[in-house]
């Protein structure tokens, strides 16, 4: 030990046996001098740091257990009396200057939980300092060598502290160079401790590690059914809808398909729910299968003779009987096959229809007005006994620039011979429109059909003068104009071009009488078969 520190340690060890000799003469009545317990150190003397611990401890005990009052110095669980110290668990009160290692009441120092800091206190469970202390209470002052203690007045002490041990008692230690300063042990906190780490999980290997299992493997779990497909790509409402809008209001009125029962209604129907061809939009023949089904449906296909359709013919083994070697054998009208495969129709290399042909068939009801949109159209015969086909001819004929035969005879037609057949139809071969009940005139402009071979309008109740213009038709071959009630007289122009001379062989008009005196109903020079008009 250092000279200096020696003369220190002397110094500060007089001081405190002075102060215990002083207090327990008061106590006791007892005359103590300082020199009864004076412990003479030299300078030179080396020190052994255990001795002075115990020498300093036994000091220690004897000036803070004495200066209490009443009450020594206590090991285990105990109180201390006033401004006693305690090392136990709980304290008394202490008074000034007293210490405490577990709870301090007033004035006393607290190393745990503290009460109220009296005057003075000071506590040295907790060292901020060498050898310091700190206790709560209210206010408080901080001493250099670390001591803290909160109260009022309290004053942290620098080279002596306690330690507080739960229940066991506290211990005093100097603070002497060289010696460890105590380890403080931290303050018990209301926090909550950290969350414990977890270690983290390895992750899954990426593959099969082992070879795979030889055990049957689970049914793979059926996708959800695709959606639905439909025929020609859309569904069936949206098709009719389609099929209407080309239909309508080119080909026909919306008005017109939607009168239930009427010809255009139940083609529209059959065409878009029960035709099992199932034709698609965007077919460019839908309008031609449409009127090819108005046609049926207009002239009462179900009661023909021969190819109705089986499911709604009046016959129940209706036949399809047509005469052979010309071309017109096939299936039932609305058959499932193409249009073209429908008996008595004939068609180009595109499948356009070209010829229609159902005679003497029990045909009825009307005639189309959508018949020109069958634009390639080039023979359309209905004629003989017995069909009886009503109403008037439509003018639409005269839009079919091909149109080369219109065979219409033996039927019921009223009206007059539409003016657009003269005008338009100007490839017109024949024109077989007799046995009818036809009314008006022959106009002049059928003398604009120049490759007319055929010419009859016999047997309609027809007015007027036969056209001189009819002798421009150098290629005629039959003109039948009798039984009408046609006046005046055949103009040269026609009988020029009668046989030998021309290409006419047969001219019939209603030229003759019943006898020499009775003027003719027509004159005529070249006739070869006079009829009784």
């Amino acid at each position: 030990m250092s000279t200096s520190n020696s003369i220190k340690f002397t110094s500060t060890l007089l001081l405190t046996l002075a102060a215990l000799s002083s207090a327990q003469n008061l106590r006791r009545g007892m005359e103590t001098t300082t020199s009864e317990i004076k412990i003479d150190i030299k300078e030179d003397a080396e020190v052994n740091p255990d001795i002075m611990t115990v020498g300093y401890e036994k000091i220690a005990k004897t000036y803070y257990g004495r200066k209490g009052g009443d009450s020594s110095y206590s090991k285990g669980k105990g109180k201390s009396g006033k401004g006693g110290s305690e090392s136990g668990s709980k304290s008394g009160k202490g008074g000034k200057g007293g210490s405490k290692s577990g709870k301090s009441g007033k004035g006393g120092s607290k190393s745990g939980k503290s009460g109220k800091g009296g005057k003075g206190g000071s506590d040295g469970s907790k060292s901020k300092g060498k050898g310091g202390s700190k206790s709560k209470g209210k206010g408080g002052s901080k001493s250099k060598d670390g001591s803290k203690s909160k109260g009022k007045g309290g004053s942290g002490s620098g080279t002596g502290g306690s330690k507080g041990k739960g229940t066991g008692g506290s211990k005093g230690k100097g603070s002497i160079k060289g010696t460890p300063e105590p380890t403080i042990s931290p303050a018990p906190s209301d926090k909550p401790s950290a969350a414990p780490v977890i270690a983290p999980v390895a992750s899954p290997s990426a593959g099969p590690t082992g070879a795979p299992s030889k055990g049957p493997t689970q049914a793979p779990v059926p996708s959800p059914s695709a959606a639905p497909t439909y025929p020609c790509g859309v569904e069936p409402l949206t098709r009719r809808d389609m099929i209407f809008d080309i239909l309508t209001p080119e080909v026909v009125s919306g008005a017109m398909i939607n009168d239930v029962g009427s010809s255009a209604n139940l083609a529209f129907e059959w065409l878009v729910g029960e035709d099992d061809l199932y034709i698609c939009p965007d077919d460019p023949k839908v309008i031609q299968r449409f009127v090819m089904g108005k046609i049926y449906f207009q002239m009462n296909g179900d009661d023909w003779l021969q190819c109705s359709r089986p499911s709604t013919s009046s016959d129940n083994k209706p036949s399809c009987d047509v005469p052979p070697n010309q071309g017109y054998e096939g299936a039932e009208w609305l058959d499932a096959g193409h249009e073209c495969d429908w008996a008595y129709v004939k068609c180009n290399t595109d499948r356009c229809i070209t010829h229609i042909e159902v005679d003497e068939n029990l045909v009825t009801g009307t005639l189309v007005d959508e018949v020109d949109w069958l634009m390639f159209l080039q023979v359309y015969t209905m004629d003989g006994d017995p069909n009886e086909i009503t109403g008037t001819i439509p003018t639409q004929f005269g839009n079919l620039t091909d149109l080369r035969i219109l065979d219409l005879d033996e039927n019921a037609l009223t009206g007059t011979v539409p003016e657009e057949i003269y005008i338009t139809a100007k490839g017109l071969e024949q024109l077989d429109l007799d046995s009818n009940q036809l009314t008006g005139t022959i106009s002049t402009v059928v003398g604009t059909l120049t490759s007319m071979t055929f010419l009859q309008y016999f047997s309609n109740p027809m007015t007027g003068t036969i056209p001189t213009e009819i002798g421009n038709l150098k290629e005629l071959g039959t003109l039948g104009l009798y039984n009408m009630d046609l006046t005046g007289s055949v103009a040269d122009e026609i009988c020029a071009n009668r046989q030998p001379a021309g290409n006419i062989e047969f001219l019939w008009t209603d030229c003759g009488t019943d006898d020499v005196t009775t003027i003719p109903q027509v004159e005529c020079t070249c006739c070869n078969f006079c009829f009784i008009g």
